[in-house]
């Protein structure tokens, strides 16, 4: 479990990773699971590079609207924001990940 993302949960935040794979959770929601992602304090003054480190995660699922997650290409660096929220998994036990916030912009690709 991500347990560094306790302390922030509902907080929006700026991300980097690279997709590994996703799918459909339902007919709106798509799972993107994000290798490697360094979660960061959002500060629009700020470079990302220079930015607040909160967590760097061996995997993250970022959950999308189906409109955003049109165009997914795996091992592609992306940069995304969104709100940290907390999720039951299918054996009921609970974790962190990254949801598309009312503030999301869109996603970054860069390859």
């Amino acid at each position: 479990m991500r347990d560094k993302l306790a302390p922030h949960l509902n907080e929006f935040v700026l991300c980097k990773g690279w997709i590994e794979d996703w799918k459909s959770v339902d007919e709106n929601i798509t799972q993107v699971y994000i290798k490697n992602p360094l979660i960061k304090e959002a500060n629009k003054n700020v470079l990302f590079d220079d930015l607040k480190l909160i967590s760097k995660e061996h995997h993250i699922n970022l959950f999308l609207e189906k409109e955003h997650s049109q165009d997914l290409r795996r091992l592609e660096e992306i940069f995304f924001n969104g709100v940290i929220s907390q999720y039951t998994r299918s054996n009921g036990t609970k974790d962190y990940g990254i949801k598309q916030s009312e503030r999301f912009i869109h996603i970054s690709k860069y390859g």
